[in-house]
């Protein structure tokens, strides 16, 4: 064999283990997700558009593809600075709900801290988004940091489902605050009990469980004619309180004995001529009222965060009301009341609390 002929088969030889070396080299990395895109950071592309157009800036960036010994869910962290004179929490919240994120409070610290903490999913995504107010203690991409106190700070990690389990592994948000625990406070202040569901045609009487002082009624009645409930004491004295009373057709969640009208109710007085049915539960199952919330008709959630404006809308062709209840035999807060479809705004006070919203139509409140 020629010395030229060797030289070939050497250089063919060399070429080929180079390029089994190579694709060697290309499996190992996309094991490892070193050539995969990172699908959260490509699904956080819409939000960092969103607050980058409000004025925001981005600080800084960190995000993993999921395909690591250690992790398999892709996630994709941001944090935004923004100064005072941007609302982060009404922006961010803004985004969120734009890409079908329904946020609600996740941790709140003691009263007139700084931090806000909330958390929504959309599509077996998690967004979790921390504020922080001005001057306030935060952990950025790089460590802890100050924001300035001309400025607000907004944290935004973005987590998809595991790349090999499909599950949405829980997003960790770190606190110094303990989180509480509502439903021991609501239960203390309103009353708890083992809940119920009840259903019937035409009037009755319904007997509420043993300790239901209080608690939620989840009601829906079909029908063309007047549907009342109402509630009474042990004595059959009416407790003076109209649960329900209106014509039709309806569906909605409402509450009872709250406020307290110092009779304690013990059964439910029901007047009709149509089928209906009640669930009733203790005001520690009612749903937490989030950054935003939307519904249709009568609805009641807990709040547990701090003082807060509020942006309203509503469909309806009468009154439109939100109630504030801080104890049972604390005094009523109207927070707002209107008439008719219209766009307004109110506020609540700090909580924890029960909030009751009164209408006929479709609301949102933001």
């Amino acid at each position: 064999m020629s010395t030229r002929h060797r030289s070939r088969i050497a250089i063919v030889t060399c070429a080929v283990a180079v390029l089994l070396l190579g694709v060697a080299i290309f499996s190992a990395g996309r094991s490892f997700g070193l050539f995969s895109e990172n699908v959260a950071e490509t699904g956080f592309r819409p939000l960092a558009d969103a607050l980058s157009g409000s004025g925001a800036n981005r600080v800084c960036e960190q995000g993993d593809a999921g395909f690591g010994p250690d992790n398999s869910s892709p996630w994709y962290k941001a944090v935004f600075a923004a100064p005072a004179s941007i609302d982060l929490t009404d922006e961010v919240t803004r985004a969120a709900a734009r890409q079908g994120f329904v946020l609600s409070s996740l941790r709140i610290a003691a009263p007139g801290a700084s931090q806000k903490l909330y958390q929504g999913t959309s599509s077996n995504r998690t967004l979790t988004i921390a504020v922080y107010q001005h001057g306030a203690s935060m952990n950025t991409c790089a460590g802890s940091t100050t924001a300035s106190s001309r400025s607000s700070s907004v944290e935004l990690t973005l987590e998809y489902p595991s790349n090999t389990t499909g599950k949405a592994a829980p997003v960790e948000v770190q606190s110094t605050e303990p989180a509480p625990d509502p439903a021991t406070w609501y239960d203390q202040k309103f009353g708890t009990f083992v809940a119920v569901a009840v259903t019937g045609l035409g009037s009755s009487t319904v007997a509420l469980p043993a300790g239901a002082r209080s608690g939620l009624l989840t009601i829906t009645h079909a029908g063309s004619n007047r549907f009342r409930i109402s509630a009474v004491d042990a004595g059959g004295t009416s407790t003076g309180e109209k649960i329900v009373d209106t014509v039709g057709d309806y569906s909605g969640v409402t509450a009872f004995g709250v406020p307290s009208t110092g009779a304690i109710p013990s059964t439910l007085l029901v007047d009709t001529d149509g089928p209906w049915s009640i669930t009733l539960s203790p005001l520690a199952d009612a749903l937490p009222l989030g950054v935003a919330a939307e519904g249709s008709g009568d609805r009641v959630f807990r709040y547990d965060g701090p003082n807060r404006d509020l942006a309203l809308r509503s469909t309806g062709s009468s009154l439109f009301e939100i109630r504030q209840i801080k104890d049972p035999g604390a005094p009523l807060i109207v927070a707002f009341e209107d008439t008719g479809v219209f766009s307004g705004s109110g506020s609540i006070s700090e909580g924890p609390s029960i909030v009751v919203v009164h209408s006929n139509g479709d609301w949102t409140i933001r």
